[in-house]
């Protein structure tokens, strides 16, 4: 932890993007030399375009609308409320999902939140973030030998699946801070006919806590399981800096609401057609840098799935995070995997704000 906005990290890393589908990665220490063991790096997501942030927030649980209990809003842009015990909305497409958490501090908004406050979708470096905070001291793991989350194993010191399923199809939204009833529970689908259901001793502020990223009630839910969690975050085009838009639903063209956004809102990617290309993960993202395995698609921390972007004959270019409520044991915080920006799978996102 840092003071302020003070940057005490020994190493800085740069990526600098060629116009041409490659990014340059550089992480030197002050001296201009190759990082070395023990020397430290300031977590990327506390810089937002050129400002030094302090911290950030992130929604609590996937966002839900007071309007909509089915949570198939894939059309429309909702009222978005982040509570537990709702069904977490699910979007047409990234660029709808962030239009929508943009106007979340529109002059007058409900929130009484300030113009001066940056709402947006998560990036995929603050999703690394909160990553690291979960498998920490100040997450899950009390020490070395000792889990936080009570009464449960320290084998079993793991953010456990939220594995609740709106629709007896398997799609739709899912029950917000809820937990399964082990860490890789299998699926439990519900009716169409209302709000998918959670065992009362499954809810989030009982043993919910298991679903949380601090393994207690002050912590994130749903980034195990829920519903597949959108972040911003893609590989380039193959001839240009700019993100491959694939079916985003963003746009190039300047003036539309659905705009391409400035680069501050998103993480960028080399160029790749292979999925398994783990060397163009970013340090700090929890992709390269917390494999078990590389090169292979289930190769992440606690077994989680390991998927990066690319064409891949399908063009899945932006990144999606946690999992979904039908992983199982290959879902977690550490989990990642490609989607095109639209949701032919049914997708949520993590809100963040910043003080920017």
């Amino acid at each position: 932890f840092e003071e302020n906005t003070e940057t005490t990290g020994d190493i800085t890393c740069k990526y600098t993007n060629n116009n041409d589908g490659t990014i340059t990665e550089s992480c030197l220490n002050e001296k201009g030399e190759e990082a070395s063991e023990g020397e430290w790096y300031t977590h990327p997501a506390f810089t937002f375009g050129t400002t030094e942030l302090q911290g950030f927030w992130v929604g609590k649980f996937e966002p839900s609308d007071a309007e909509d209990e089915i949570g198939r809003n894939v059309n429309k842009i909702g009222e978005i409320t982040i509570l537990p015990g709702k069904t977490s909305m699910t979007w047409k497409n990234i660029a709808t999902a962030f239009v929508a958490e943009q106007k979340l501090n529109d002059e007058g908004n409900k929130y009484n939140l300030s113009t001066d406050v940056d709402t947006r979708v998560m990036k995929n470096s603050e999703w690394g973030a909160m990553s690291y905070l979960t498998q920490s001291i100040y997450g899950i793991y009390r020490d070395k030998n000792t889990c936080n989350i009570e009464k449960t194993e320290f084998e079993e010191c793991e953010v456990w699946i939220n594995n609740t399923s709106q629709g007896t199809d398997g799609n739709g939204g899912t029950y917000t801070g809820c937990v399964g009833d082990s860490i890789t529970a299998s699926m439990e689908k519900n009716t169409v006919e209302g709000p998918a259901q959670c065992k009362e001793t499954n809810r989030w502020n009982t043993g919910g806590v298991k679903a949380s990223t601090t393994g207690n009630m002050y912590g994130i839910y749903d980034t195990s399981g829920g519903t597949w969690a959108f972040v911003m975050g893609a590989i380039v085009d193959s001839n240009t800096n700019k993100p491959a838009l694939a079916r985003s639903g963003f746009k190039s063209s300047p003036g539309l609401s659905n705009t391409l956004p400035d680069e501050k809102y998103y993480d960028v990617y080399r160029y790749s057609e292979n999925n398994t290309d783990h060397g163009s993960g970013h340090l700090g993202d929890a992709t390269r840098e917390t494999l078990q395995t590389f090169g292979e698609s289930i190769g992440g921390w606690n077994g989680d799935n390991s998927i990066l972007p690319s064409t891949n004959g399908k063009d899945y270019a932006w990144f999606e995070r946690g999992g979904s409520y039908a992983y199982g044991s290959v879902a977690g915080p550490f989990a990642y995997s490609s989607t095109p920006g639209l949701a032919d799978c049914y997708h949520s996102f993590l809100s963040v704000l910043s003080a920017a």
